[in-house]
């Protein structure tokens, strides 16, 4: 089930419509309400910035010169919207954000800022080298057809010393049988970020260690849920010893 880039995207494209009518009935309410209250607390644009977001903020930034970028967002961004009442850059993007602005529409609901339609695996043609301080996903790594390439070009958009922060159901894809839009699975292990699909393992932080100053991996709810707060190195520093960047990222299984 290795499949190459095109055939998990044929795989993908076959969970849209199914991820458009999730969206739909939480706005209508039919189904999880507590997610609509969630929702509805999203469009609140004195929501506090996400406390995991704030504390890897760049010390001497001001907050208003702050730029994070929110990959997979959804209909509405999850970061919140300011910090001690002072609002930082914030740009949604999801390769479905047109659907999204439909279903808003159709409830006559605005969020603070749309998400841009733009695919994870396109955020390097979409945005100069160094645009953002923070870049961040929420449980779509595992949504997107090319993680390995949305992981690269998250960092290629990510200010030398800011933090790419990843976080998600641990291992989903498998437990969801590969269905639709859920083709990748992220997970810890040994201290390590992997992301992977039957066939094929990428160890992240070794496969991407010459662009790591730093990294924290961890899980929550028992191994439920992982996070990885990955910083970027700067160009002339000296890559620390944590990792060895000779390692080889990828292997097939």
């Amino acid at each position: 089930m290795v499949g190459n880039r095109m055939d998990i995207r044929k795989r993908w494209e076959t969970g849209v419509q199914s991820e458009i009518d999730f969206w739909r009935a939480v706005f209508v309410g039919e189904r999880f309400p507590d997610y609509k209250a969630e929702m509805m607390g999203r469009l609140d644009p004195d929501s506090p910035l996400m406390s995991w977001i704030a504390e890897k903020l760049q010390v001497g930034v001001p907050i208003e010169e702050t730029r994070v970028l929110d990959v997979g967002a959804g209909p509405v961004s999850c970061v919140g919207w300011q910090i001690g009442g002072k609002r930082p850059g914030i740009t949604p993007v999801d390769a479905l954000a047109d659907r999204y602005r439909e279903i808003l529409d159709e409830f006559g609901l605005a969020p603070p800022v749309y998400t841009q339609r733009c695919d994870g695996e396109e955020i390097g043609r979409r945005f100069p080298p160094g645009s953002f301080d923070v870049v961040h996903i929420r449980n779509a790594l595992d949504h997107c057809y090319d993680a390995i390439a949305v992981i690269r070009n998250m960092l290629a958009v990510l200010k030398p010393g800011g933090s790419l922060l990843i976080h998600g159901f641990t291992d989903e894809a498998e437990a969801g049988h590969y269905d639709g839009l859920h083709q990748w699975n992220v997970r810890a292990d040994e201290g390590e970020l992997v992301v992977w699909r039957p066939g094929v393992r990428h160890i992240v932080t070794r496969e991407f260690a010459d662009q790591l100053a730093r990294t924290e991996i961890m899980q929550k709810d028992g191994d439920r849920w992982t996070m990885a707060a990955l910083t970027r190195s700067h160009p002339d520093a000296v890559r620390g010893a944590s990792h060895d960047a000779g390692h080889g990222g990828a292997s097939n299984t």
